[in-house]
């Protein structure tokens, strides 16, 4: 392309009037950066023209572009070696490439791609830091003028003050939007919400806040494992559903290293959460750590679909909302521990009384499955007594629910179940799957619609005398810890069936020596011998149950 002399001034200044009242009028960066590059495009008469952004000393972004679909908006670029841009950042002054040829750099090579010869930047300074860079490209032999660096400079001063202008202008917006967000969830730790509800509230406003597409709030479990707690525009992690730390993740990294991580592209990483990030269409994602009694108890996370990675400034940005969710989650947790004492205590309190009252077996069984089941919030709890020392059958005496686990039925411990894993080690057991278990067992839970379960010894005189079950029909694994809640209750039933043993054995005693007493007084009364033989016979038969007793 040949540059004629001598273009027209006026029509240059007519391009810089437009461009000014833009900034004037508080255009968004989007629209002001492309109305530059379509601007500069026609005033200086050149091909190819570039609006990028400095992400870091190795890095930067295309905002606007015209004429180069190479060089697409949102495409990120590594300073990995001569280019314009590389140059323009490392000098702070205007600075071209007459000759691509034999330059080696991404850059450089995506630039002969696209069969652009000549390069001319000048830096986009913003209150005294290189900001950015506005580069022009031409095809042409004979390059672009030497005043181009110079023509650059009216439009690069023009494009600073419109993002001094807009940055304040969002630093201001954000600042309020922020505050208000701040206090309308530090309304709900007040009022004493629920962590979930508060989790959700902190989350919502995040999003709103930050102006990201989507944001999920997530709470590490044992065995490298997270489980999502709250979730905004993104039904592919739902709430409730628990994923492995495996491979290469946002939430990952906050997990390892117990600090804020980005990840700026999906693409190519291992592992169900990246890969369920990318099927989800996401590209990045930002997450900062919730920091609860000074273990790092969750993150959140925030995440966009658009090439464009989310600013530079949304860890910090972040971070108020992370401290304020520690704050949350630590008072709501208190005051939920203190409920569920209290509840524990009130249902123990309750099965406690019928044992001390000497209820029927039955009853007290009821009551335990009935108890677990409204505590807990499980769908299905089953109290078992094992039926003999070899461990073969199990019976179930108490249980919630219609299902094929009702009281009276016996059941095999030849294969994989709950049942016989309390038994063999006399200790709490679980089963997060029943799906590939095989046996009566399983496949009568797979039948009834159960996923998973735990169970819990019944100790009696050192023996295991049974277990308390409790199922859950939910997808996902029972939480860590539910096991030491069913304990509270196993020692309740097996302090009922000692009494009942007990109070079985007295009366045993009680009836033997009464009928010693009665065979005694008629020795003492000089009855003749047979009439003792068949009143010996009487009282073997009653206290026996025998129909029938022989001397």
């Amino acid at each position: 392309m040949t540059h004629a002399a001598g273009t027209d001034t006026a029509s240059a200044q007519a391009a810089l009037r437009r461009i000014a009242t833009r900034v004037a009028e508080g255009a968004s960066a989007a629209d002001l950066f492309g109305a530059v590059a379509e601007e500069v495009a026609e005033v200086l008469d050149v091909r190819a023209v570039l609006l990028a952004r400095y992400e870091s000393e190795r890095e930067l972004t295309v905002l606007a572009s015209h004429n180069e679909p190479s060089f697409a908006p949102g495409t990120r670029w590594p300073l990995d070696g001569p280019s314009v841009s590389a140059t323009v950042l490392a000098t702070g002054r205007p600075a071209r490439i007459d000759d691509y040829s034999d330059v080696r750099s991404t850059i450089a090579e995506r630039v002969r791609d696209a069969a652009i010869r000549t390069n001319v930047g000048a830096p986009i300074v913003v209150d005294g830091t290189i900001w950015g860079v506005l580069t022009v490209g031409s095809r042409e032999r004979e390059g672009l003028p030497a005043d181009t660096e110079e023509r650059l400079s009216d439009f690069t001063e023009l494009i600073a003050l419109a993002i001094s202008n807009a940055e304040s202008r969002d630093r201001l917006r954000r600042l309020a939007n922020e505050q208000a967000g701040l206090r309308r969830a530090a309304m709900l730790v007040a009022e004493g919400a629920t962590t979930a509800a508060l989790c959700a509230a902190v989350l919502e406003e995040v999003v709103q806040v930050l102006e990201a597409p989507a944001g999920w709030l997530i709470r590490y479990e044992a065995e490298r494992t997270m489980s999502v707690v709250a979730a905004v525009n993104d039904p592919s992690f739902p709430p409730g559903s628990r994923w492995p730390l495996e491979g290469s993740s946002v939430s990952a990294a906050v997990h390892d290293f117990g600090r804020a991580s980005r990840i700026d592209d999906y693409a190519g990483l291992p592992g169900a959460i990246a890969t369920r990030t990318r099927d989800s269409g996401f590209i990045s994602a930002v997450g900062a750590p919730i920091t609860v009694d000074g273990a790092v108890w969750g993150a959140i996370c925030v995440g966009t679909r658009d090439h464009v990675p989310l600013p530079s400034d949304t860890v910090e940005r972040l971070s108020d909302f992370t401290e304020l969710a520690a704050t949350a989650i630590s008072n709501a947790e208190s005051r939920e521990a203190l409920h569920r004492l209290a509840d524990e205590q009130t249902a123990l309190r309750r099965v406690a009384t019928l044992v001390a009252r000497a209820s029927p077996p039955d009853r007290i069984f009821a009551a335990v499955a009935e108890e677990v089941a409204g505590l807990l919030g499980f769908p299905r709890v089953e109290v078992v007594r094992y039926d003999d020392p070899a461990g073969g059958t199990a019976t179930v005496i108490g249980a919630t629910g219609e299902h094929p686990f009702s009281v009276g039925s016996r059941w095999p411990l030849d294969s994989p179940s709950v049942m016989k894993a309390v038994y063999e080690s006399a200790g709490a057991a679980r089963i997060d799957d029943y799906g590939d278990l095989g046996g009566m067992i399983a496949d009568a839970a797979l039948g009834a619609g159960f996923v998973s379960a735990i169970g819990s010894p019944i100790i009696v005189d050192g023996s295991t005398w049974g277990c308390v079950i409790a199922i859950s029909t939910h997808p996902d694994p029972i939480p860590e810890g539910a096991e030491n809640r069913l304990s509270l209750f196993t020692e309740l039933v097996a302090t009922a069936v000692s009494n009942l043993q007990a109070h079985d054995d007295l009366r045993g005693l009680a009836e033997e020596q009464a009928a010693l007493r009665r065979v005694a007084t008629l020795v003492a009364e000089g009855i003749d011998s047979s009439g003792i033989f068949d009143v010996v016979c009487s009282e073997t038969g009653r206290l026996l149950g025998a129909t029938a007793v022989n001397l």
